[in-house]
């Protein structure tokens, strides 16, 4: 493979690498707490997107309750949405080396590089 090959490739991964990035902010995960009293919907990319109240929570003066259940649901979110995150880029990455004909490392993993 000549440098100009090389190059291409690199190009057309950098390209690749940001639809991934793109594609993580359409897929959405949900998580509740204190049955459904709050829920929040999270992007793969870790992003939240909308956080539902329950009316009685609000109105029921209940501060410290309001507070731990919305760190409870954050929370599951964010694992959620970290599991997803790591599924995605798993496929993403294992394209790349499929792409690049390099053979099948066990444990390598470039997801873990923030890719």
């Amino acid at each position: 493979m000549n440098f100009a090959d090389m190059f291409g490739k690199v190009s057309q991964m950098q390209q690749d690498m940001e639809k991934a990035k793109a594609h993580l902010d359409e897929i959405f995960v949900e998580a509740e707490a204190g049955g459904n009293m709050v829920h929040v919907k999270m992007s793969a990319s870790k992003k939240v997107k909308q956080i539902t109240i329950n009316q009685e929570l609000l109105t029921s003066g209940d501060k410290e309750g309001l507070e731990d259940l919305l760190c409870t649901a954050l929370n599951k979110a964010l694992t959620l949405a970290e599991e997803r995150h790591q599924q995605e880029m798993g496929h993403f990455t294992q394209n790349i080396l499929g792409d690049m004909n390099l053979p099948n490392i066990p444990g390598l993993n470039l997801g873990n590089l923030g890719l």
